[in-house]
């Protein structure tokens, strides 16, 4: 709950509460208490993503894991490889959002003129 706590709240009140972390919600932030009942328009679920995409030339950094709540992963390209984008995805609503790519760093088209 938004601001201070109190023991009662009198009828027609309203509050707004915000999720901990790692949760998210639908619906709603406010409850309003009409003749000593809240009246409920939103509910709290866990904020979970599926184990994050593969990155092509890329591996990512820490453990596997089954489940990542509302979390970050990080991604190191490989040997000859750079980054492009910003090197973490992140779980956000049950999706994985973040762009990035490794590039070669090699360059074939002066490969191809020096030979």
């Amino acid at each position: 709950i938004m601001g201070s706590f109190v023991k009662e709240y009198p009828s027609g009140i309203r509050l707004t509460y915000n999720c901990r972390k790692h949760f998210v919600m639908e619906g709603d932030s406010t409850i309003q208490c009409i003749n000593g009942i809240w009246e409920r328009k939103s509910i709290t679920i866990e904020n979970k993503c599926s184990p994050p995409p593969e990155v092509e030339n890329a591996v990512i950094m820490g453990s596997f894991e089954k489940e990542y709540p509302s979390d970050k992963v990080k991604y190191q390209c490989d040997h000859l490889y750079e980054l492009e984008g910003r090197p973490y995805k992140t779980c956000s609503n049950g999706q994985w959002i973040g762009d990035l790519q490794c590039l070669s760093k090699l360059n074939f088209t002066k490969i191809w003129l020096n030979l």
